[in-house]
């Protein structure tokens, strides 16, 4: 009998269906008993700002390191990119623009919104991208966000980013990207 061996997309896959479903299922199933007595539009409400939390405690383990204030912006994006390289087996983020000013990344998947959307609750995917725009208010001083596509709103793609506060600053883009508050 010969060993079957998974391939790295395989394994990918894998990978990121179980961050993703790992995040997804208890809340998931925690929206779907809500709302055989709320109702759905109430579930999501209740739920939805828990979803947004746990995946933005995640990023900033992960991906978004802390800015130490607005001159410590070339550390943070260096750090940055370095996380991205070592999260290749979770995220396919590809860098669009780095200079001292600004670092924009384009990201092609992301577990926790796919996971919400595959189980047929793409609002909670919105709580999921609404976690972006939490870690940009506690870094308001630091740096600018702006996004204006997002994978959990439907979109192929999600942008994301970053501008230097001492550089020239860019007006936070909070347009339709924010889930409902």
């Amino acid at each position: 009998m010969g060993k079957e061996s998974i391939t790295v997309d395989a394994f990918k896959k894998l990978l990121r269906n179980a961050t993703g479903y790992g995040i997804a299922l208890p809340l998931g199933l925690a929206v779907k008993a809500t709302a055989v007595f709320t109702g759905r539009e109430r579930a999501v409400k209740l739920w939805g700002p828990a979803a947004a939390v746990v995946v933005k405690k995640l990023a900033q383990w992960t991906l978004i390191p802390k800015a130490k204030g607005p001159d410590d912006f070339d550390r943070f994006t260096q750090q940055m990119r370095r996380n991205i390289s070592r999260l290749g087996l979770l995220y396919d983020i590809e860098v669009i623009r780095h200079d001292s000013n600004v670092l924009a990344l384009q990201y092609a998947n992301c577990p926790h919104a796919q996971a919400f959307i595959r189980m047929g609750l793409p609002e909670m995917g919105l709580h999921c991208c609404h976690s972006d725009w939490l870690i940009a208010e506690e870094n308001k001083n630091n740096w600018d966000f702006s996004r204006d596509c997002q994978i959990g709103g439907g979109d192929e793609l999600c942008n994301h980013t970053y501008i230097c506060k001492t550089g020239q600053s860019a007006v936070l883009n909070k347009d339709n990207n924010h889930a409902a508050q």
